[in-house]
């Protein structure tokens, strides 16, 4: 009797001690993977905020990390790209909510902003025959942009 139950504890012991030990792992490594998916967002967003602090840096950033992108990836370049117009958008519009800003800077952001953001949809639908093209233009409507916008800040700066 002694020895079968001695057997049983033997065999819970080798038997329920690594199962216990595979579940804690599993649901570790469950947590840790989720952590994984989570800090590339977390950095983007941080990357995010500081950029917006010094938006010069940012609109520099945002073209340098797109500038050498293939046509296989004009949908990134797209996205990267709209992600950046609309952090530039948002802090016009804070701007120009905050500031007063002359009527002809206003037009000038606006209008490069219409030029850029039609310039970015012929860049999701250009082809590999035309990418490196459209890039160009696309790069050159982005300069025109960031200049506008550069043009807000030194008036707001003036004030």
């Amino acid at each position: 009797m002694k020895n079968s139950q001695y057997y049983v504890c033997r065999m819970i012991s080798l038997v329920g001690v690594p199962l216990i030990m595979a579940a804690i792992l599993v649901a570790g490594c469950g947590d840790t993977s989720q952590n994984q998916r989570d800090e590339p967002l977390e950095e983007a967003q941080d990357a995010m905020e500081q950029a917006t602090e010094s938006m010069a840096e940012f609109m520099g950033d945002a073209w340098d990390n797109v500038a050498d992108f293939s046509a296989e990836q004009s949908d990134l370049f797209v996205s990267t790209l709209q992600d950046a117009y609309d952090a530039m958008q948002d802090r016009f519009e804070s701007l120009r909510s905050d500031s007063e800003l002359s009527d002809e800077a206003k037009e000038n952001f606006q209008n490069a902003a219409d030029a850029f953001q039609e310039q970015l949809e012929q860049a999701g639908d250009a082809s590999s025959d035309t990418w490196d093209a459209t890039k160009e233009k696309t790069q050159e409507a982005w300069d025109n942009l960031v200049n506008a916008y550069e043009e807000l800040e030194t008036e707001v700066a003036a004030d």
